[in-house]
């Protein structure tokens, strides 16, 4: 799996799907937190159309989403104790939390399945997040076009025949060591794009701003003159009112 905390941008897609002998899989995954239940939520996406390939999900009751607004959830015994099939699912808004009001179209969804997904088969422990107390709850799976986002958060990796190895094995090791080099070559070539990409953008940004203040400096100076200006015509009169009515 490869991730990114800036998003993985199309370029950094089109370079992984080039690599020969390899099947690639682009989703969303944001991390959020769950009003009412005090609990953290990872949400991937789910492609209903096309299926997932990778990494796909096994529902253990109900079914996957299919519209949007809908949800399915972790198996989880401890996760979101007591909710069931046909609940309402609610995001808590703001920065500390994900900013779901940003990165999704919905912030409340419907319950409609549980199931579990190969990534958490040996692992009790979800994994941790910058949302909420750091640690992990759960996770949730929502439809692709739910997310409200360009930015896929990770690419899942298939390596062509890995499947025929028990991946405990040497020989998966093996196997899979020359396209780890030649991803992690990659990415870090692409790490080095990105960062001068966002440095751009980011002293754009600056610059406008100073451009921005540069006008203000200027039309508050237009404004000082044209006071003073009016200022001085103001003298002007007086004066002439006031010779006006000496000489009258």
């Amino acid at each position: 799996k490869v991730q990114s905390t800036y998003g993985l941008t199309d370029e950094n897609v089109e370079a992984l799907e080039q690599i020969k002998g390899v099947r690639t899989q682009n989703q969303f995954a944001y991390d959020f937190y769950v009003k009412d239940y005090n609990q953290t939520i990872r949400l991937y996406s789910y492609d209903h159309e096309n299926g997932q390939a990778i990494n796909q999900y096994q529902v253990a009751e109900g079914r996957l989403p299919k519209n949007s607004g809908e949800i399915a959830l972790d198996t989880r015994e401890a996760f979101l104790q007591g909710i069931a099939i046909g609940d309402s699912l609610t995001l808590e808004p703001g920065e500390d939390n994900g900013k779901p009001e940003e990165h999704l179209k919905h912030q409340s969804f419907e319950v409609v399945g549980f199931v579990n997904i190969p990534l958490y088969i040996t692992h009790t422990n979800r994994g941790y997040t910058t949302v909420g107390s750091g640690s992990l709850n759960g996770f949730g799976v929502i439809l692709k076009s739910d997310y409200d986002t360009d930015l896929y958060t990770e690419t899942n990796i298939l390596v062509e025949n890995s499947q025929t190895f028990d991946v405990f094995s040497d020989e998966y090791e093996a196997h899979i060591d020359p396209y780890e080099t030649t991803i992690e070559n990659l990415l870090d070539e692409r790490a080095t794009i990105r960062k001068e990409s966002i440095q751009e953008e980011a002293q754009e940004e600056i610059a406008d701003g100073w451009a921005e203040i540069s006008t203000a400096e200027q039309e508050l100076a237009d404004a000082e003159q044209e006071l003073a200006d009016a200022r001085i015509e103001l003298d002007d009169g007086w004066q002439a009112y006031e010779e006006g009515r000496a000489t009258f």
